[in-house]
């Protein structure tokens, strides 16, 4: 269920890397999240839409996107970022139904360009 089946983006988890050798002489952390494509009409797309509309729309009073609206971004990209930790013990074992702490969606443009929309992210992982 975390996939995209018409972007042109590559699907599945996207890991951090480590710095090159040049950049750095130690490894980096990995990053206590994973992120994800997300297929639209999913429940995880549902969690994501719930957190990007806590975030992004309620605390100003911004109308929720209608149904029309969130039908036509099934156009669009969607990441969501899902804590492989918690943000108080960042050291902890991912949890079995990992929770939605960020979210991003790709517009496409014209040249295989994007546009970055709709970036929330979770109380506590600010």
């Amino acid at each position: 269920s975390f996939m995209s089946l018409h972007s042109p983006f590559p699907s599945g988890p996207i890991h951090s890397s480590s710095p090159s050798a040049a950049e750095s002489s130690s490894e980096a952390a990995p990053l206590p999240f994973i992120l994800s494509h997300l297929t639209h009409s999913t429940p995880q797309y549902h969690a994501y839409l719930a957190l990007r509309t806590a975030i992004l729309y309620t605390p100003f009073d911004i109308p929720h996107p209608s149904p029309a609206a969130i039908a036509a971004e099934s156009a669009f990209t969607h990441l969501a970022a899902t804590a492989t930790a918690t943000a108080s013990n960042l050291d902890a074992p991912p949890a079995e139904d990992p929770e939605i702490i960020g979210t991003l969606m790709l517009v496409p443009l014209a040249g295989g360009r994007a546009r970055m929309r709709q970036v929330a992210v979770a109380e506590g992982w600010r």
